[in-house]
């Protein structure tokens, strides 16, 4: 996994996390979707209070054989060391129950910022597709302003508040809304996007802004935008190296890729899709729930494999 921790400034810049401890790390609003992913299995707390239930449950069944004065029955028994075992289970989750149950997704993010903000290193690894997303960003919002007939500028002010940081792409002061532009490789990616919801890892960036900026809805903009020269340039090198055939084939075969990137013979309204989402408390006071759980896994780091270690399966 590429990790989605850049050299972009930070409010966390210069804080010594592993001396100081984790509980003022910000994070920012593109990483909400890797930690807010949805964890398998139940959490500590979750078998605690399932282990409890069932020996009270145990317990009443053996109390009812033992009214009856059928206590050393083998039915008496069977139920005795039922209460028995999950006693076993109420020792065991009871010391741990307020440890998070988080999902692998989430452990990964949090271990790439823990290697970042504890070493100064980054897997400074851009993909073609990032690049392009960062290096037609402005084409977007150029393509929306002139689609709605209306100018819209690029965000530049990043916000922060207790638990996360973010600068939003820009904004539409007269709906009060947050907008952030997406970018796609080619119009395959741009169409499949458009075809399904919204994806939870830009919903969840989205919530972040909009709590950020206090608005109530956002946009999220995706913008089919012609691929930058200097990138298709590197496609046809590309071509090149693989290429078996002659020079005419070559040529043939450049000209194709330059269409699938360029698409100047496309009307703009179809070349600009939108999602629109309304915040939700709820979600808000999840992702401080998760940032809380996500600094405890974090100041407990170095021991997290023997503390965050996964239960075993239920019979």
């Amino acid at each position: 996994m590429i990790s989605t921790v850049g050299k972009r400034f930070s409010f966390n810049d210069g804080i010594d996390f592993k001396k100081e401890g984790w509980d003022k790390l910000l994070f920012s609003c593109s990483s909400l979707g890797y930690i807010m992913s949805d964890p398998r299995g139940k959490s500590n707390m979750q078998m605690l209070i399932e282990a409890k239930e069932m020996w009270t449950k145990k317990k009443n069944e053996f109390l009812e054989l033992d009214d009856a004065g059928k206590g050393d029955t083998y039915k008496a028994k069977q139920a005795y060391a039922a209460m028995a075992k999950y006693k076993i289970k109420i020792d065991k989750y009871e010391p741990v129950k307020d440890i998070p149950n988080l999902s692998d997704k989430c452990k990964t993010h949090l271990a790439d910022l823990y290697t970042v903000y504890t070493t100064g290193r980054t897997e400074d690894i851009i993909s073609k597709y990032m690049e392009k997303g960062t290096m037609i960003e402005e084409d977007i919002i150029t393509n929306y302003s002139i689609l709605k007939q209306r100018f819209f500028k690029k965000n530049i002010v990043r916000k922060y508040n207790d638990f996360i940081e973010g600068e939003m792409d820009f904004q539409d002061e007269d709906q009060d809304m947050i907008l952030d532009a997406k970018g796609n490789w080619t119009i395959f990616q741009f169409n499949r996007a458009r075809a399904k919801p919204i994806s939870p890892l830009y919903h969840w960036q989205l919530e972040g802004y909009m709590w950020l900026w206090n608005k109530s809805k956002a946009r999220l903009v995706y913008g089919l935008v012609n691929t930058p020269e200097k990138l298709i340039e590197l496609e046809k090198k590309k071509l090149m190296y693989n290429f078996v055939g002659i020079a005419e084939e070559y040529e043939e075969a450049c000209k194709e890729l330059e269409y699938l990137h360029r698409y100047d013979d496309i009307p703009l309204s179809e070349k600009i899709a939108i999602f629109d989402v309304q915040r939700n408390e709820e979600r808000v006071a999840a992702i401080e729930q998760r940032i809380k759980d996500c600094r405890y896994y974090l100041n407990n780091f170095t021991n997290a494999n023997k503390l965050f270690e996964e239960d075993e399966t239920e019979d």
